[in-house]
């Protein structure tokens, strides 16, 4: 991965993050996620929700 694409998957990051707007789970913001999760698992933060049932 080079800068600019590592800066661009900063800038999706980010986007999903602000979506929240208030309002945890709303539909913009699971769609966001969604995305990001799809296309990059590595870079994606776990919920700890999961991780403590595991």
């Amino acid at each position: 991965m080079d800068a600019s694409q590592l800066e661009a998957l900063l800038a999706r990051l980010k986007t999903a993050r602000d979506a929240e707007r208030g309002q945890r789970g709303n539909a913009e913001q699971l769609r966001l996620h969604r995305e990001l999760v799809k296309d990059s698992p590595a870079f994606t933060p776990t919920c700890r929700r999961w991780r403590a049932s595991s």
